[in-house]
């Protein structure tokens, strides 16, 4: 059953709201037939957002030109290569968190549901990505708690 929450009422995102014309490349769809107990049918989308591939390729260039990013990747890189240094880097508490893939830093604490992509100190990245977050015609300029905490979901 579904019930209206005015705007600042409403915690959870409303999916029924968003417009399907405005959705960007950033963003994947699934729709879901739904019936309920009268027989009455509803279409739904269900979204999911992820990093643009612009997004992506410019943390790759930044991270390429920054020194702690590339010193936390060469250390991986060291640890991949020596099955000693590998138990070493697992219990090195500084950098036990990091991981590479994709030529991405991720990091990961036990606690998180998923790795979180590093973003390097690069004051026009993060404003593009929080505006990617929070600016766009899709996300609903949810508040600063829910901004935070859909950044905190997938970045570092």
């Amino acid at each position: 059953m579904f019930s209206y929450l005015l705007g600042a009422k409403n915690g959870i995102v409303d999916a029924l709201s968003r417009r399907l014309d405005l959705q960007p490349e950033t963003k994947f769809s699934h729709d879901l037939s739904v019936t309920s107990f009268d027989d009455t049918s509803y279409s739904l989308a269900i979204s999911e957002v992820s990093g643009d591939s612009e997004l992506i390729s410019r943390i790759k260039k930044s991270s390429k030109k920054n020194r702690d990013v590339q010193a936390i990747f060469a250390a991986i890189n060291k640890c991949k290569s020596n099955s000693k240094l590998k138990r070493e880097h697992q219990q090195h508490k500084k950098y036990r968190y990091y991981s590479e893939a994709n030529m991405l830093l991720w990091y990961q604490k036990p606690a998180d549901d998923a790795p979180r992509i590093v973003v390097p100190n690069d004051v026009k990245l993060r404003q593009a990505i929080i505006s990617e977050c929070h600016g766009t015609n899709y996300g609903g300029h949810p508040g600063t708690e829910r901004t935070y905490s859909t950044l905190a979901c997938h970045w570092y």
